[in-house]
């Protein structure tokens, strides 16, 4: 789980995580932290109404590996929309309610990995 920068200035197109600067991140090793986590992005996608606004100002990425694949997603809570990448080529995105945002950013603190500010701070 990635915490990203989501300020245009900052973004460095060439940057870690598919262009965004990476404030840090932590591998989640624990199997009830990663279900817990997991749990949370499913309800996000199933929770989404299909509304989205247009910012796209990501905090938050998640990579997993599987059957020699690696699958990257940025995410942004603020207008509920993501992309996605397997093996960095880039998918059509989905929506995403912001209910996963909780749980996500709890991982990230636990881990002592910094959060960008919100757009309400």
């Amino acid at each position: 789980m990635h915490s990203l920068d989501p300020v245009p200035s900052d973004r460095d197109r060439n940057g870690p995580f598919h262009g965004w600067k990476d404030l840090g991140y932590v591998e989640l090793s624990d199997s009830a932290q990663r279900t817990e986590l997991l749990d949370a992005f499913d309800a996000g996608i199933a929770d989404s109404d299909g509304s989205a606004a247009a910012c796209f100002d990501p905090r938050h990425g998640l990579r997993a590996s599987y059957d020699g694949k690696t699958y990257d997603v940025v995410i942004c809570f603020e207008c509920m929309q993501t992309i996605w990448f397997v093996d960095d080529v880039r998918m059509p995105g989905f929506l995403i309610s912001g209910s996963p945002q909780t749980v996500f950013d709890a991982v990230l603190t636990d881990a002592s990995i910094p959060l960008a500010p919100s757009v309400n701070h």
